[in-house]
């Protein structure tokens, strides 16, 4: 007699699942190797000394290209100022020892040196990281420097790489997509005390690995190509049969670019750079179309590049803009409310020869754009861009 093992009934057994953990995780990725800064060579300041004689080395080098990354302290506490920026990272490959050095700088103590504000202002001297354009806001926020020759990687990658379905690349993300490497985003480290003084090696090394694979993926995306796309004209959500057709003229960048966070500008290229539509642009990254519109219009401020079919504006919509800007021009504060001193106060401001050249003037002002509407609607424009340019030009008096 043959005995068989015994089995409990099939139905005790726990059901199969119905997914597996490669379908979500790519099994390629989940053992991929960790990125580590063990073979390179760190330099740490804590005092405006060594970061000044730091600085000037690198200054002195033909050096053109740095990894960058900034950490502060998080307080965690509901309505308090944010800790200024502690901690400055700056990666490099010095090319007479071959080895990639890291210099962290602890700016909450040394301060901006002379040569550290120098190589941060150079635009000759480029400075990649993700979400660079935020760290250097802060900055700026911090101790009022305003740096040059950012390059943001995440911006680069989407340039350089088909898109995810994620909302915005992280240095984690870039560092798996683009070197094929995981980084340590131990949070006991990177939530800790910037400020301290020393850094303990955790530390030191956490940083420098940060900034090292910054330099790392800009190295990398400078030897892919960009893909090339076909942008796509966004529909005209507020366009009407009556207004006339509207050509899709740009308006070019202004000479200097105003700072502008790096979500709306990310949502500033969807659109524009891109082609996708407003409402794609929206669904993407999972926002309101309203926000859409107000980053939009925040980067429109900022000085970048435009064209107003692309951004949905029709020839109804820019008209209806500039009878509100007429009206607005041809209103007059009237002396009539308020308190009995200020309506006081202001008829003697208009009594005043300063006060009646004010009211000359914009009446004067009032006058020469309600001319220009005239005749706007008398000769309709056929391009939205040059309604804007004459609204302009009439505020210019020219």
């Amino acid at each position: 007699m043959t005995s068989s093992k015994r089995r409990l009934p099939q139905s005790w057994a726990a059901p199969a699942p119905e997914t597996s953990i490669a379908e979500d995780f790519p099994t390629d990725a989940i053992h991929l190797p960790e990125l580590t800064f063990n073979k390179g060579r760190i330099k740490y300041a804590f005092t405006a000394v060594e970061a000044e004689y730091l600085c000037q080395r690198l200054l002195a080098s033909s050096i053109t290209a740095l990894g960058f990354d900034i950490e502060w302290r998080v307080t965690f506490k509901a309505g308090q100022v944010p800790c200024r920026a502690a901690l400055l990272q700056l990666c490099y490959f010095e090319p007479g020892s071959q080895i990639y050095e890291c210099l962290l700088l602890q700016i909450r103590h040394t301060g901006l040196t002379p040569s550290l504000r120098q190589l941060l202002e150079r635009a000759d001297i480029l400075k990649a990281g993700v979400g660079i354009n935020g760290d250097a806001m802060k900055l700026t926020r911090d101790y009022g420097i305003q740096m040059k020759g950012l390059v943001c990687l995440g911006e680069q990658a989407d340039l350089r790489m088909k898109s995810t379905d994620r909302h915005g690349r992280s240095l984690a993300d870039l560092a798996v997509d683009v070197l094929g490497k995981t980084l340590n985003k131990d949070p006991n480290i990177r939530l800790s005390n910037w400020e301290t003084l020393p850094l303990s090696m955790e530390q030191q090394h956490y940083a420098a690995t940060d900034a090292y694979a910054s330099l790392r993926i800009c190295q990398v995306l400078g030897t892919m190509p960009k893909i090339v796309r076909t942008p796509v004209p966004a529909p005209l959500r507020l366009s009407e049969s009556t207004d006339p057709a509207m050509p899709d003229e740009s308006v070019a960048a202004a000479a200097v670019l105003a700072p502008l966070q790096p979500a709306k500008l990310a949502l500033y290229c969807t659109v524009v750079e891109e082609g996708n539509s407003l409402e794609a642009a929206a669904a993407a990254k999972k926002v309101q179309l309203c926000t859409v519109d107000s980053y939009l219009a925040e980067a429109v401020l900022a000085g970048y590049a435009y064209s107003w079919s692309h951004l949905g504006l029709s020839a109804s919509a820019l008209y209806a803009v500039a009878d509100a800007l007429q009206k607005l021009l041809a209103s007059s504060p009237s002396p009539e409310g308020g308190t009995a001193d200020e309506r006081a106060t202001a008829s003697a401001a208009s009594a005043s020869p300063e006060g009646q050249q004010l009211q000359q003037a914009g009446q004067s002002e009032s006058a020469r754009v309600h001319s220009r509407l005239e005749v706007r609607r008398q000769h309709p424009i056929r391009s939205t861009t040059g309604a804007c340019q004459q609204l302009s030009d009439a505020w210019r008096g020219s």
